[in-house]
């Protein structure tokens, strides 16, 4: 079981007691530059428009001139509004945020005003039939984190009508 502060997550904004809690926890040295590549991947093969596309990835990698990544999603373009939700979370589950001036704050940036567009009138995400649930859960999900880390109040009504839309659904 993990060790955790009571309340609530603000302790990944502070690299002292995100140290302590992974060594108390058992995480490794090396578990920070993991976590740091694997934003710097994401960071790269982010879409231009800010969302991130599974069934695009390769585009990407042409576009930075290394070898493809391969491993095009199956898929494809169904899953963009999750993916771009779940690449958000793992932006800000290391402590990083849109508008914190840090080394990820432009794609943090364009991915939110990304994803806010892509919210359909009913409140879900996602195309018309197949992914919705799935899609507007995990959006509903960052957009509300957004909301809580940086007092985005455009995020926080989006992830309301987010909410909505699912309850509505049951």
């Amino acid at each position: 079981i993990l060790k955790l502060p009571k309340g609530n997550l603000s302790f990944r904004f502070n690299p002292d007691l995100k140290r302590q809690l992974r060594v108390e926890n058992g995480g490794s040295e090396e578990a920070p530059l993991a976590v740091e590549l694997a934003l710097q991947w994401l960071a790269a093969h982010q879409d231009e428009g800010g969302g991130w596309k599974p069934g695009k990835f390769q585009t990407q990698c042409s576009r930075l001139r290394h070898p493809s990544c391969g491993g095009q999603a199956q898929y494809a373009d169904t899953f963009d509004e999750a993916a771009t939700a779940l690449c958000l979370l793992s932006f800000m589950g290391d402590g990083h945020r849109p508008g914190d001036g840090g080394p990820y704050d432009a794609a943090l940036t364009k991915a939110r005003q990304w994803l806010l567009s892509k919210q359909n009138a009913d409140g879900s995400f996602g195309p018309s039939q197949g992914a919705v649930a799935y899609s507007t859960s995990i959006a509903a999900l960052a957009l509300h984190e957004l909301a809580a880390v940086g007092a985005d109040v455009k995020a926080g009504a989006a992830s309301l009508l987010a909410l909505d839309y699912l309850s509505k659904a049951q």
